[in-house]
């Protein structure tokens, strides 16, 4: 028989399907926060005009990690800051996903619940959520490397321990700030190791693959 489907009860749904209606209201206000103006979309406007990425001296921001906002001189292109807005809103709605499914795998479907309109219900999230910002594309990749992370513990399947790495890379080129994540992930490995006994050559090759893969992407 098919399995029945489970929706949350209205007093976790509703708040959570106005606080989406309202986010995709808020994502067709024109941008005008700063670090858009002069960082974010700024970027990307230049390299629109110059036809192609060059050295910006009198944009420091230029030199940081902008895989964000190479997605941002796509949406400038094809729909203007609007589209640049709603890429960085898929992220965090992305982000919301992961965090319903890391939670309802390990803490059943009522904890996962609750964890998805605790995350939404955060204001400075939903702020954030609606600017051509580059910090939820930090946070989705993040929370897909700590889950990877968890089901390598739970697995003992390298491919997981691979996909980590991959997103501590994507994490890294949204943000420099991810290299705390790849640190603690770094550590976590080291501390499995030593948990399980595992030997030098294992724990090395596991080490490798969280630092070569991330300084490659």
């Amino acid at each position: 028989s098919p399995q029945r489907v489970h929706f949350p009860p209205l007093f976790i749904s509703l708040p959570i399907a106005l606080i989406l209606f309202l986010l995709f209201i808020l994502v067709l206000v024109p941008t005008m926060t700063y670090d858009s103006l002069v960082y974010h979309l700024a970027v990307p406007a230049k390299y629109i005009q110059a036809h192609g990425i060059h050295y910006i001296p009198y944009i420091c921001f230029s030199n940081y990690s902008l895989n964000m906002e190479m997605l941002f001189t796509m949406g400038l292109l094809l729909g203007g800051d609007t589209l640049a807005k709603f890429i960085h809103l898929t992220f965090g709605l992305l982000s919301g996903v992961g965090i319903f499914c890391m939670a309802r795998r390990y803490f059943g479907q009522k904890a996962a619940e609750f964890s998805l309109l605790i995350f939404f219900s955060v204001p400075l999230a939903c702020f954030m959520m609606v600017q051509p910002f580059n910090d939820f594309g930090l946070v989705f990749y993040e929370i897909m490397a700590v889950y990877a992370f968890v089901n390598w513990i739970t697995t003992n399947k390298i491919s997981w321990l691979g996909m980590c790495a991959l997103m501590c890379g994507f994490a890294i080129g949204a943000k420099y700030t991810g290299v705390l994540c790849a640190g603690i992930l770094f550590i976590g490995v080291i501390c499995e190791g030593i948990r399980n006994c595992k030997g030098f050559k294992v724990v090395a090759v596991n080490l490798s693959l969280l630092v070569i893969i991330p300084l490659i992407l």
